[in-house]
């Protein structure tokens, strides 16, 4: 009898050791999830201030806003166009109203 005892109490340990590995686990994972979406947020808003800065500097050299993101890229002022980094997508422009034809706004 003393013999099944020491078992249970040792497969009692085992079980929480388990329990504990699987809690850490999980709380590992959330936590990189969280750093993904962090790091993913900084890196648009980085994108987005980069773009809108050069289209101050399009602007400035060339006295016109440019009318599309293709055209910061055919001037050199960019090499591609920027991506979203949740979605994949390029990232899109605003105009200003429906009369106008240069970029106002990047989202």
């Amino acid at each position: 009898m003393e013999l099944a005892i020491q078992t249970g109490n040792s497969d009692r340990w085992k079980v929480g050791v388990r329990f504990g590995l699987l809690l850490a686990m999980v709380v590992v994972t959330m936590k990189c999830q969280t750093w993904t979406k962090r790091t993913k947020e900084t890196l648009k808003v980085n994108k987005l201030f980069t773009l809108r800065t050069w289209i101050d500097e399009y602007t400035f050299d060339r006295q016109r806003a440019p009318r599309t993101i293709e055209d910061l890229v055919d001037s050199g002022y960019l090499r591609s166009v920027p991506r979203d980094p949740f979605t994949g997508k390029a990232l899109s422009i605003s105009l200003p109203g429906r009369g106008k034809q240069d970029v106002f706004d990047v989202r």
